[in-house]
């Protein structure tokens, strides 16, 4: 059985030309993050539980929006 998969959309800070995505499949996130227009780079950690992980993602993305970083597509 595949997990469920939990998507932040992409995130963008124009005045940085960066971009930062994260994604949920059970209990590991990946996070892609780079610059506009490149492929960007990738990393996924794992954690105890499903619930950790998407803690983990909720306070990345609270960050995100703080340093600037606004949606700019939503992911389904």
């Amino acid at each position: 059985m595949t997990p469920d998969v939990n998507k932040t959309g992409r995130y963008e800070n124009q005045e940085k030309f960066k971009f930062w995505s994260g994604e949920i499949r059970g209990n590991f996130v990946t996070i892609r993050f780079g610059n506009i227009g490149t492929s960007g780079h990738c990393s996924s950690k794992e954690f105890p539980s499903q619930a950790a992980a998407e803690n983990f993602l909720k306070k990345r993305k609270e960050e995100k929006i703080a340093e600037g970083f606004s949606l700019v597509e939503e992911e389904e």
